[in-house]
């Protein structure tokens, strides 16, 4: 996925979380402002990511992706909290 010198663990560990991002989003987003206002921010968080780690050789890669897991799963949650 990732075109330059990049160590295996972050391209799998991408491939993983982009598989589960497609399998929550398949089950849980469901209503009308959710279907509306989550793609848009995941994808601002996912373009972050990937902007840092085609920018960047090797500083703070897993950081970086634990804390875009992490705050996928605060927009997940707060979706289905307070909108599903």
């Amino acid at each position: 996925m990732f075109p330059l010198a990049r160590p295996g663990v972050i391209n799998e560990l991408y491939f993983g979380y982009s598989n589960l991002l497609e399998f929550f989003c398949f089950i849980f987003v469901r209503t009308r402002l959710s279907i509306k206002y989550c793609p848009k921010f995941l994808t601002i968080i996912n373009l972050i990511f990937l902007l840092y780690i085609n920018s960047y050789m090797y500083g703070a890669m897993n950081q970086l992706f634990a804390f875009t897991f992490a705050m996928t799963f605060v927009i997940f949650f707060s979706f289905l909290l307070y909108l599903e």
